[in-house]
């Protein structure tokens, strides 16, 4: 009798005989848990309270692992060559937008320079200077 096979028309289970699905849901051997490996930075007590980061680097001792030459070469060649052209292409990104941030600002107080130009000046001719200095001063 196979697990995927459909029985044929003509065969039964016999009584001391254990179905498929009985035969899946006993298991046959057991699982048994280990605790979890001991790692070279212990947390301390405090752990509970969020802040972990003290715990982890209160030996200065653990900080430093000694690394070869041609390692810390590599490193160097892979800060080089993989994060530096990173930061300078997003220096020049804030470069570029403080530089369009500013013209920015001038061309919007220029166009409103230019579209009040033309109504104040006419303003300064039809009514008294005294009153239209009061008046554009507290506008």
């Amino acid at each position: 009798m196979g697990f995927l096979c459909p029985k044929s028309a003509g065969e039964t289970a016999s009584p001391n005989q254990a179905t498929d699905i009985e035969q899946f849901s006993n298991p046959t051997a057991t699982h048994i848990e280990t605790s979890a490996p001991q790692h070279k930075w212990h947390l301390s007590s405090k752990a509970r309270d969020g802040d972990t980061a003290p715990a982890l680097f209160s030996n200065p001792d653990d900080l430093h692992e000694a690394i070869s030459p041609a390692d810390e070469r590599a490193l160097q060649w892979k800060i080089d060559l993989m994060i530096l052209p990173y930061l300078a292409i997003c220096y020049a990104f804030f470069y570029i937008y403080k530089t369009t941030l500013s013209y920015a600002a001038i061309l919007y107080f220029l166009f409103w320079f230019l579209a009040w130009a033309f109504p104040t000046n006419l303003m300064m001719q039809r009514f008294p200077i005294g009153k239209y200095l009061r008046y554009n001063t507290f506008m």
